[in-house]
């Protein structure tokens, strides 16, 4: 499971994922993979909303 939020103070988003298993290589991937696929997502709706 993967949550993305907002951090105010910080301004900046912050990615929490949570697994079950032992941590392994993949994962690293896996969440790399997330973020440059939702990132994208994320600044083209910024874009359209301004």
């Amino acid at each position: 499971m993967i949550g993305i939020f907002y951090h105010r103070k910080l301004k900046r988003l912050v990615i929490i994922e949570l697994k079950l298993d032992e941590f392994r290589s993949k994962h690293k991937g896996q969440v790399e993979l997330y973020l440059k696929i939702n990132l994208r997502l994320i600044f083209i709706e910024i874009l359209v909303l301004l």
